[in-house]
């Protein structure tokens, strides 16, 4: 059994890949999480990730989560043992040691406020764990109309069943991460040659039907304008994991860089690779269209965390895996 006393504290380290944003003025922390250390006095953003690395002997699955002032799970992931060929700077080959990684989200929906980081055995038999505290910024993000046609309101409303099936699928692929996708670790490029943005990442949408009526949704990923046919390019190394048709994003296709990081590309016109063949960064995987829900040609980009969407634009500035920050 692993002890948690001052005399035998686990080393952790927690690094975090955010948008980072100046400490605002103190404030008491609650409670539940007044006992543990505030590991950084930048603001991590919604819609930015906590890559969160452990070195231990420790060898049994983890789990990291984010808790809120009263102690209630906001999101939850299990860790990944990093292999020796991607060992993170600091950290040296050790045969008696293993370097876990946890890629926790931050949703975009996450209220400003202070956030226990949690480590603990994902088994309730061995009763140990880690805290750390960080605070969760406020951002901004758009509200915009968009008015369907009566065949558009069709494809975002019409035949549920379709619809359902196809969301539990690709959630079914976002959920399998493949340890052994360690394909990207550094910045991803944008997947077009030229950068027209139609929407944003986060954006409050109201979709007014046909009939007058209307339904509410967040958009999750960034769109990209431009003529249909354009090459819509790869954003990074991976695996295709998913390509083909779907009723609301059209022809897709789906890229696995990371265990259980995924980037998503909708609404192509031509799909030009297969699953499970091995891409590179900036190599083509279809083109630019208008299929599924698309009141004109263009691309949707998104980028997971299992099946938890954050800013892919973030990633331009960012890399997938960064020891940047580390306690």
């Amino acid at each position: 059994m692993i002890s948690t006393t001052p005399s035998r504290r686990i080393p952790l380290a927690l690094v975090l890949l955010t948008m980072l944003v100046p400490f605002l003025a103190a404030e008491s922390l609650p409670a539940s999480i007044s006992d543990h250390e505030i590991v950084t006095e930048k603001a991590v953003l919604p819609g930015a990730p906590l890559v969160i690395s452990f070195h231990t002997e420790y060898s049994n699955e983890l789990t990291a989560s984010l808790l809120d002032g009263a102690d209630r799970v906001s999101i939850s992931v299990r860790g990944i043992v990093l292999p020796r060929s991607q060992a993170l700077p600091g950290y040296p080959a050790d045969p008696d040691m293993h370097t876990w990684i946890f890629f926790l989200p931050i949703p975009n929906t996450l209220d400003p406020g202070l956030y226990t980081v949690r480590l603990m055995p994902s088994s309730t038999e061995e009763p140990w764990e880690e805290r750390r505290v960080i605070r969760v910024g406020q951002r901004e993000f758009l509200s915009e109309e968009i008015p369907l046609t009566k065949d558009l309101t069709a494809v975002r409303s019409g035949n549920p069943e379709r619809r359902s099936e196809e969301a539990l699928a690709l959630q079914s692929i976002l959920l399998q991460a493949d340890e052994d996708a360690w394909y990207h670790t550094g910045l991803l490029v944008y997947p077009l040659d030229s950068i027209r943005r139609t929407s944003y990442y986060g954006d409050r949408r109201n979709y007014r039907y046909d009939d007058g009526s209307s339904a509410r949704s967040i958009h999750i990923g960034v769109d990209y304008g431009g003529p249909r046919g354009t090459p819509v390019r790869a954003s990074g190394n991976g695996r295709v994991v998913f390509t083909g048709y779907r009723q609301v994003t059209g022809n897709t296709v789906v890229v696995e860089h990371l265990p259980g990081v995924f980037t998503l590309y909708f609404h192509l016109d031509e799909l030009r690779v297969e699953q499970a063949e091995v891409v590179e960064q900036g190599e083509i995987l279809g083109t630019l269209g208008a299929t599924g829900l698309a009141t004109g040609p263009h691309l949707h980009w998104e980028l997971r965390f299992g099946t938890e969407a954050l800013d892919p634009e973030y990633f331009s500035r960012t890399p997938l895996l960064d020891p940047k920050f580390s306690f």
